[in-house]
């Protein structure tokens, strides 16, 4: 456990001393050098990265930003970085009159931003495993509605998934999900979340289980993000009896800490990573006639690094994570691993494009590796699922 977080946090330096190679101040001054000389062009990039630091600059850099994004005719982007900007900290008049005089300007565009924005997210995804495994496969469907404005969200989204299972006399399976999550941004660097999760399986076994989960962003500087995060999984009925009839309950207790941060970000393209540590410790029914699965015996830790990329209005991603996971949260409570299967890791590769900036697409394929009971003897062994996944975007 130690040697993992020694691993993360070696590479969270590593990527921030790169993206802040140049202070704040450098960045400015080159910026401000060709913002006073009338070269927007150039004085862009510069002005960008200083906005992006937390510091005495920030406000002054986001103003000619946008007055460069203005006099260009980028107006959305202008509104933007006015958004940001804190009239106090400007420290001469002129900067303050400019400042007036681009809100009314662009206060069309300010209006947009601070109107109530909506979004829908539907999709589709598929998952094959090996010939040997009790189940040969299974799809889900789905989507998400959020509302949403600078300081808060509420998000609403519905699952359904289906299996089909090799095992003669066994019916397939089939679930239903319900997910909500709000946040609210308490502090301008701090946001808090919560969610609730609830998922009804066709099997006694899967029935009412709920998943209750906290989570807070502390943003150290606008594009630097710590995160924690906690759930509470309840299963009522997990555990059969020696006569297989499921009746004894069980609960999981998840933390997760990561933080993501920028690599390198400029206007038009850039790189970002993310790294957690997810620990899951399980609280088992004390029934002596409880039969504990082998999966069910150990507490798991999950380790997770990511690194994503975006030019323009295509985005790129790879996921790894190794160790182990067992009754799982994911995606802030909105993806619930509830199978006692124990997984052991995986890899996932996505990309997205913008059409507009009403609609988007993405596609994921990934892979992971788990430990279950075979088809035939019964033995407990490794196994391969692949999958892929769809996503449509609608944004209004």
């Amino acid at each position: 456990m130690k040697r993992g977080l020694s691993v993360l946090f070696i590479a969270y330096s590593l990527c921030s001393n790169l993206a802040f190679a140049k202070d704040q101040k450098q960045w400015f001054n080159q910026g401000a050098a060709e913002y006073f000389a009338s070269r927007c062009n150039t004085a862009l990039e510069p002005l960008y990265q200083a906005s992006i630091l937390d510091g005495p600059l920030t406000s002054q850099a986001h103003l000619y930003l946008a007055h460069c994004q203005s006099v260009l005719g980028q107006n959305d982007n202008a509104a933007f970085h006015l958004e940001q900007v804190e009239a106090k900290a400007l420290p001469t008049k002129a900067d303050k009159k400019l400042f007036h005089e681009l809100k009314h300007k662009h206060k069309a565009e300010l209006d947009k931003l601070t109107a109530i924005g909506f979004s829908f997210s539907p999709y589709y995804g598929f998952t094959t495993v090996s010939p040997d495994s009790t189940k040969s496969g299974s799809s889900y469907y789905g989507g998400a509605l959020s509302a949403y404005r600078p300081k808060w969200s509420v998000g609403l989204g519905y699952e359904g998934l289906g299996i089909d299972m090799n095992v003669k006399n066994v019916a397939n399976y089939s679930q239903s999900m319900i997910f909500a999550q709000g946040g609210y941004f308490v502090l301008d660097s701090l946001k808090l979340s919560a969610s609730a999760t609830s998922v009804e399986g066709s099997t006694d076994q899967m029935k009412g289980i709920t998943v209750i989960g906290v989570q807070a962003d502390y943003y150290v500087t606008p594009v630097v993000d710590l995160f924690v995060e906690g759930y509470s999984s309840q299963y009522p009925k997990l555990l059969a009896d020696s006569k297989y009839t499921f009746q004894y309950p069980v609960s999981a207790t998840q933390f997760v800490i990561g933080s993501s941060f920028p690599i390198y970000n400029a206007l038009t393209y850039g790189f970002n990573g993310a790294a957690s540590v997810t620990s899951i410790s399980l609280n088992k029914s004390s029934d002596k006639s409880a039969v504990i699965d082998k999966s069910l015996e150990h507490d798991t830790t999950r380790y997770e690094v990511v690194l994503s990329s975006w030019c323009s209005a295509a985005t790129a991603s790879i996921t790894y994570w190794a160790g182990t996971e067992v009754l799982g949260v994911r995606g802030r409570g909105a993806v619930i691993n509830n199978s006692t299967e124990q997984k052991t890791g995986g890899v996932k590769l996505s990309a997205g494009y913008s059409i507009n900036k009403y609609v988007g697409v993405g596609a994921s394929v990934s892979q992971e590796t788990y430990k279950a009971s075979d088809l035939t003897s019964g033995t407990y062994k490794d196994f391969t699922s692949t999958g892929g996944m769809g996503t449509l975007s609608l944004n209004w």
